[in-house]
């Protein structure tokens, strides 16, 4: 659990982003959802302050945390988060791939990729070319309601072949002799 007033003071640190800029066109990240994806108010990135449309509602997104296989480095623990922000394409395609999939939620234990497909021009000059992007969901093997519901059912564990150690092969090999004599 996080202390709120420890993130303001000492700033919070989660896991990385999936996309940063500078990164290539063709750049496709994927993973196990971690946790119920987090919906928060944007961060306007001129100034620094809560994001706002000209008519004052918050600018919202939605922040979906994924396990990769990805490592950076030795402390790189694989977690990458994506910010799919409103009215963007990145939100749009992993809206396409939920409508796609037959799901209306992204849930824990899915699976979510993202693909930097292509960029257009920048509105600004400091600001970054619009990125397009596609985006593929998986539905959990069992979903959250399901185990809630009590209607999961656990897969069945499948049995492995028995194989004895050597130990055990010359024990079995040395009571055939005995019962040969």
């Amino acid at each position: 659990m996080t202390n709120a007033f420890s993130d303001v003071m000492f700033g919070a640190k989660g896991p990385k982003s999936a996309f940063k800029k500078g990164d290539l066109i063709g750049l496709e990240v994927g993973g196990i959802v971690l946790g119920t994806p987090e919906v928060r108010q944007s961060t306007d990135l001129d100034s620094g302050e809560p994001a706002v449309w000209p008519d004052g509602k918050p600018k919202m997104e939605i922040i979906v945390t994924v396990q990769t296989a990805l490592k950076d480095d030795a402390e790189d623990d694989g977690k990458r988060r994506f910010f799919l922000k409103q009215s963007s394409d990145i939100l749009r395609a992993v809206r396409a791939a939920l409508e796609k999939t037959g799901v209306t939620e992204i849930e824990e234990g899915g699976y979510l990729a993202i693909k930097f497909t292509s960029e257009g021009t920048a509105a600004k000059p400091h600001w970054s070319a619009p990125r397009k992007h596609s985006a593929v969901y998986q539905k959990p093997k069992v979903s959250a309601q399901s185990q809630v519901m009590g209607t999961a059912t656990a897969a069945q564990p499948v049995q492995q072949p028995y194989q004895a150690n050597d130990a055990a092969m010359a024990a079995i090999q040395e009571l055939a002799a005995q019962s040969q004599q």
